[in-house]
């Protein structure tokens, strides 16, 4: 009967050893969630900066119905764009002028940054780090994620001040006078606010999460060092073993 107690307490201590084991912990400190939904703010990002319609444009000159970032990439290497422009021979003659440019360009910007910020902490939570205090304090309190919802924010922001840049050049170049010019977001916008709702997401995920205390931590890892201990022992390998062998008179 005590031969039966003991072998059940070795399988309890056993599981117990597995359930504090170092790959179980760190395990346990990635956080699955949070990485799928930084996989989701990435890709919403990354499918806004691609989308052509931004801005939907009516009852002006303009050329376009609408307008999208993308159009705006090739300005960061030239300035052919604004130059087509001014000269009057540009189909964005009168969607567009220098200063929305100008803001399309930080929009872009900002969009890369929070793209940026977001595969900062899904890089976070896949690895888990637990042994650098910093890289453990920005992937526990997602400030990547916050980041990226703070750019979500501001790239909004900025949409706003380029559509009513855009919206007074519409209205100074009316078709005919008297007509109704109109300027409103679309889908591009649309994906950034998701984006960045998505972001909020995830870094609740992170802030509502438990997580061993400093306490617990230092216990785990003097845990680890006994079992280690233990395994580097004749007698730790010996248990191991399963036991002495039987005594044979």
């Amino acid at each position: 009967m005590s031969l039966f107690r003991r072998n059940g307490s070795s399988s309890d201590e056993r599981s117990s050893r597995y359930a504090y084991s170092p790959q179980y912990r760190k395990f346990k400190e990635k956080n699955i969630l949070s990485a799928m939904l930084g996989t989701a703010t990435i890709v919403v990002l990354c499918a806004s900066l691609v989308e052509p319609v931004w801005f939907q444009l009516e009852g002006g000159k303009c050329g376009k119905p609408y307008l999208g970032v993308n159009t705006f990439f090739d300005t960061f290497t030239s300035g052919s764009f604004t130059i087509d422009i001014s000269k009057g021979h540009n189909q964005f003659e009168y969607c567009v002028n220098s200063k929305t440019v100008t803001l399309v360009q930080v929009i872009i910007i900002f969009c890369i940054l929070a793209i940026c910020f977001s595969l900062f902490s899904f890089v976070l939570d896949i690895i888990a780090p637990r042994t650098k205090p910093l890289w453990k304090m920005l992937k526990r309190y997602s400030l990547g994620y916050i980041f990226t919802a703070l750019l979500c924010a501001t790239i909004v922001g900025f949409s706003y001040w380029a559509s009513q840049e855009i919206y007074d050049l519409q209205y100074n170049n009316r078709k005919y006078e008297g007509s109704k010019v109109l300027v409103s977001f679309a889908t591009g916008v649309y994906l950034v606010t998701a984006a960045g709702g998505i972001a909020i997401l995830a870094t609740a995920s992170n802030l509502m999460r438990q997580y061993p205390t400093d306490e617990e931590e230092q216990a785990e890892r003097l845990m680890d060092e006994q079992s280690d201990d233990e395994s580097e022992s004749p007698w730790g390998n010996l248990a191991a073993a399963g036991g002495p062998p039987p005594y044979v008179p």
